[in-house]
């Protein structure tokens, strides 16, 4: 139940990635029309793989995904 200095990086590496994210997302309509699509999509894929990334790293602290363990 401890967090380590590994997850401590990758929580901000995650929060800088899905701020990034919705930043792209607030600024695309301020783009030309051409861009406006790819600000979007690009903001949007980062706030799903950051929101997918978290979840993960929940889970397996909180014992729901175990990874690499055999069952017996």
């Amino acid at each position: 139940s401890r967090e380590t200095f590994t997850e401590f990086l990758l929580a901000v590496a995650i929060f800088l990635m899905s701020g990034i994210g919705a930043y792209l997302i607030r600024i695309a309509p301020r783009r030309e029309e051409e861009a406006w699509e790819t600000y979007m999509y690009f903001g949007l894929i980062l706030l799903l793989l950051s929101a997918i990334v978290l979840a993960a790293v929940f889970a397996y602290k909180s014992g729901l995904l175990q990874v690499g363990r055999i069952r017996r």
